[in-house]
């Protein structure tokens, strides 16, 4: 905060954004909202705390807001991504086969 306050340049704002928005931890600020909506877990929880290998899904996710992947793609990639021919990356953890398994 500091040092934008002491930036006298004209573009001192667009600066800090372009900085805020590079910075690796945007992602995963942005990612922990979409994760709580997929309701992502590293554990099964209080009784059941065994080891889930679900962090590639998480590392995706993060990645994918670093990487500015339009939402359009990102929501197709997420709700369908296990019917896709080549599904990219560890996609699909809410594909619609999985949702369809979870209610049966």
């Amino acid at each position: 905060m500091d040092a934008f306050l002491a930036d006298a340049r004209p573009d001192a704002y667009e600066r800090v954004v372009d900085r805020l928005l590079a910075a690796p931890r945007y992602g995963e600020q942005m990612a922990r909202y979409w994760l709580d909506v997929a309701r992502y877990g590293d554990t099964h929880g209080l009784h059941l705390d065994n080891e889930r290998s679900m962090w590639p899904y998480r590392d995706w996710v993060v990645s994918a807001f670093n990487q500015n992947l339009p939402y359009d793609q990102f929501i197709v990639w997420q709700l369908a991504g296990d019917l896709l021919p080549q599904p990219p990356g560890p996609v699909g953890r809410l594909g619609l086969q999985s949702l369809q398994r979870l209610h049966q």
